[in-house]
């Protein structure tokens, strides 16, 4: 209602009125995506959440990813670089998976104190896939940084940036990841860099 209702009467607007329709928007579109996040995580409390696990390759995923939030990180002046090799491939939930990778690189355009955001992947021990995201970051604590996949506690960013996803991203994400016997990892570097790390076993 509130897109339309924006579509329709913006022009009739005051510059008070069209800001307050906007946040009226914005807050709904907001809620919007807590709300599918807290269904999906329900989803995982019941074990209703199914998996359908197809061989996917790493980076044609990451290619999509990256150009489909290519145009957010511009918005904030960052710059994307990619290194990942054309031959890995995962047995994976290929949408689930995905969706990580979002919202992944989604907080890292949150954080980013300067670009460049460094997305890489690679064959690691265990026959296992690692792919990693990581920044140049806005000062975090380390106790900030390990409630960042706390469901119940998490990180409530200081950083005045709408990336388009809520505050139970993270957890999720690390919710979906370990559903697929992986792990995922965050961590703040002596750099004061953000690199979020993504393992999942191979084929």
């Amino acid at each position: 209602f509130s897109r339309r209702l924006r579509g329709k009467v913006t022009e009739k607007l005051d510059e008070r009125e069209a800001s307050a329709l906007q946040m009226v928007l914005s807050h709904g579109e907001h809620m919007l995506l807590l709300v599918d996040d807290l269904l999906e995580l329900s989803q995982i409390d019941q074990k209703e959440l199914i998996l359908r696990q197809t061989p996917v390759n790493v980076q044609e995923m990451l290619t999509r990813v990256v150009g489909d939030l290519a145009s957010l990180a511009e918005h904030y002046n960052l710059q994307i670089n990619v290194s990942v090799p054309e031959h890995l491939e995962l047995a994976c939930d290929g949408t689930r998976i995905t969706q990580v990778l979002s919202n992944l690189m989604r907080h890292c355009v949150k954080y980013a104190d300067c670009g460049p955001i460094r997305v890489q992947a690679y064959e690691g021990e265990g026959r296992c896939i690692y792919i990693e995201m990581g920044c140049p970051s806005v000062p975090l604590a380390d106790r900030e940084v390990i409630r960042m996949f706390d469901r119940y506690n998490h990180l409530h960013s200081r950083v005045d940036r709408d990336v388009g996803c809520s505050g139970l991203s993270l957890p999720l994400a690390a919710e979906l990841v370990q559903l697929h016997g992986g792990e995922l990892t965050v961590k703040v570097n002596n750099h004061n860099e953000l690199q979020f790390q993504l393992r999942l076993p191979m084929i």
